[in-house]
């Protein structure tokens, strides 16, 4: 997954997906208030509007295009092309029908189970020499709930304005400086990609949010991460650990909210406005304060710690526990 990048080259690789991504939000944001496809508040909404949602199907159109491209110029191989095409259609698809018209949780859940094992047996070397038959059974297994939990998880923390883009947008732009820091471009230009077709979306769903992504852009956004932190099994372990610390904040958020409803014995699939980041909502009466912190611990907290990890200046165990421990105490803080 290697593309030649110059100034130039970059620049083009972001912005004719950020400007393409702009143009579609648009035309959907119209489309849908014109077809009454609208989020209305209820009492357990941050939002107070009648919103449009579905327009995550921009940059989810955008970015398979760009896997297209990409693979049309020999820049990816066929392997990868499935691997991380396939799934998002069926994650995208699934969620496009769930904002139009309510589908039962089991159908999607699913949906996002087989989406899941498809990119993990397509994307992830599942043999090793010399392991027993029942570890690599056991590693699938593994690495296809976690990558159902991750489509699930960005599904639950896409509940105030702007949030799941940047967390998406900032942990891709972090992702790059990680790259480049150990001297690994094999995935820079598609990330590049991505992230333009992000920030186009973006644009239009910052506090006050004019649009939603809705489930078509929050599982889809699962689906593209996790497809490309499975693609870094191949060049680096580090770099799929890398991926987990920046994505410590929903992980921890979204992981540790699901475990506390289970103990409380409620109803997990449930509409709720518990997670830490719609308590701190409230708390601050703003949407942007706590998108935006949610980027400043991405970027000056857990940046960092992924750098210092993937340039062996701390070991695995460390960057983790330096990583997930302020969120797990300040996750603990705000649950009441």
């Amino acid at each position: 997954m290697t593309l030649a990048l110059t100034a130039s080259s970059t620049l083009f690789l972001y912005f004719v997906p950020f400007f393409v991504s702009l143009a579609l939000t648009y035309v959907i944001k119209n489309r849908l208030a014109n077809a009454r496809q609208l989020d209305i508040p209820n009492n357990r909404s941050s939002h107070r509007i009648p919103t449009p949602r579905g327009g995550g199907l921009s940059f989810v159109i955008v970015y398979l295009t760009g896997l297209a491209i990409f693979f049309g110029l020999g820049a990816i191989s066929t392997s990868t092309y499935i691997g991380l095409s396939i799934p998002l259609v069926m994650v995208g698809g699934i969620g496009y029908l769930d904002d139009k018209e309510h589908v039962p949780a089991k159908w999607r859940l699913l949906i996002h189970f087989l989406s899941a094992s498809i990119a993990v047996y397509i994307l992830t070397p599942l043999t090793i020499s010399g392991t027993p038959s029942y570890y690599c059974v056991i590693f699938f297994i593994l690495c296809t709930t976690y990558l159902a939990w991750l489509i699930n998880l960005f599904n639950f923390m896409d509940g105030i304005d702007g949030i799941a883009a940047s967390e998406a947008l900032t942990v891709i732009l972090a992702m790059i400086i990680i790259h480049i820091s150990i001297s690994s471009y094999d995935a820079i230009a598609i990330l590049i990609f991505l992230a333009g077709a992000i920030s186009g979306f973006l644009i239009f769903n910052i506090s006050p949010a004019k649009i939603f992504m809705g489930d078509i852009g929050s599982g889809s956004l699962g689906i593209m991460l996790g497809g490309l932190t499975f693609c870094s099994f191949h060049s680096s372990s580090k770099i799929f650990i890398a991926w987990n610390i920046m994505m410590a904040a929903f992980i921890t958020d979204a992981t540790l909210t699901l475990l506390k409803r289970l103990i409380n014995r409620e109803r997990i699939f449930e509409a709720h406005n518990s997670h830490m980041y719609q308590r701190a909502s409230r708390y601050f009466n703003s949407h942007m304060r706590v998108t935006f912190s949610v980027c400043i611990i991405n970027l000056f907290w857990l940046l960092p710690v992924a750098l210092l990890f993937t340039l062996n200046q701390i070991s695995a165990p460390i960057s983790i526990l330096v990583a997930y421990a302020p969120l797990i105490v300040s996750f603990i803080y705000w649950r009441n």
